[in-house]
């Protein structure tokens, strides 16, 4: 079974201040002509991890977030949604529109790039995700 490792840029602008998380990691990646999923975790300063799954088909991307965070966003550009975002003890509902969604996928990999807003209450921030996986030698 063929092994893959994700590399993730997540930049997040909000009131003019620009931050971002750069993270590599093991992933499962499966693909067929309908539709790609990437599953990988990702664990908090507390050890708690994160699960994630994208799944791309078409010009739709979905990522849901389970564990520590939690949180469903289905990301068409252009279209906006609405959903509860669970982080531990705290909830909040968002509101999210997707700027661009683009994908690159095939058997070996490949890329996802994500550009949504959140409003986080009246806060909003613009999120880009900039996301490769690509199988490892072994």
């Amino acid at each position: 079974m063929a092994q893959f490792l994700l590399s993730l840029n997540t930049i997040f602008e909000m009131d003019g201040e620009k931050d971002s998380i750069e993270m590599t990691c093991p992933a499962q990646y499966s693909y067929s002509e309908n539709e790609a999923k990437i599953i990988y975790d990702e664990y908090g300063e507390d050890g708690v991890p994160t699960h994630t799954v994208i799944t791309a088909s078409g010009d739709t991307v979905e990522v849901n977030r389970s564990g520590a965070v939690q949180l469903n966003l289905l990301l068409r550009e252009g279209m906006a949604g609405s959903d509860r975002y669970e982080l531990g003890e705290n909830m909040i509902l968002i509101d999210y529109f997707a700027d661009r969604v683009s994908c690159s996928l095939s058997e070996n990999g490949g890329t996802v790039n994500l550009s949504y807003r959140i409003d986080l209450g009246g806060a909003v921030s613009k999120n880009t995700i900039i996301m490769s996986v690509k199988e490892t030698c072994e």
